[in-house]
């Protein structure tokens, strides 16, 4: 293996919804790990959920050669404090190639006016994403 080997370019795009379906048998696994990790069983409706739209579905994948690597739900919810948008499931490899991730999501959620980012997940995640923090179970990021 050569030293560009490991350099490849690595996206992280929105899958939209009316695709999903072509898509979701590259990543249903995926997702289903990042369920397994709390003890969740995957809805059985959730690509009729991606689908119409009432979820995202977000890929990680290698620029070059459309390889997915990681993949991610979110969820636009309304809470008491306005518009929430929720990172939901994450499963996928190489994590410090999209390690990011989050950064394209708030973009995202700022632009639908979203007042900050929500995950539930394991606690080593506040390693990774910058500026959350721990608040009970959750990391969320309010978003400016």
């Amino acid at each position: 293996m050569g030293w560009g080997a490991n350099l490849m370019a690595v996206i992280v795009e929105a899958v939209e919804p009316g695709t999903a379906v072509q898509v979701w048998p590259r990543v249903s696994d995926m997702i289903d790990a990042g369920l397994s990790v709390c003890d969740e069983v995957m809805p059985d409706d959730i690509l009729d959920r991606i689908a119409s739209g009432k979820m995202l579905l977000w890929i990680a994948i290698e620029e070059a050669n459309g390889i997915i690597i990681a993949a991610m739900t979110t969820q636009l919810v309304r809470q008491r404090s306005g518009l929430v948008c929720w990172m939901c499931q994450c499963g996928g490899e190489r994590m410090h190639d999209w390690s990011r991730f989050h950064v394209k999501i708030e973009e995202y959620a700022k632009v639908e006016g979203c007042v900050k980012v929500v995950l539930e997940g394991r606690e080593a995640w506040k390693r990774v994403l910058e500026g959350y923090s721990v608040r009970s179970v959750r990391l969320e990021k309010v978003l400016k």
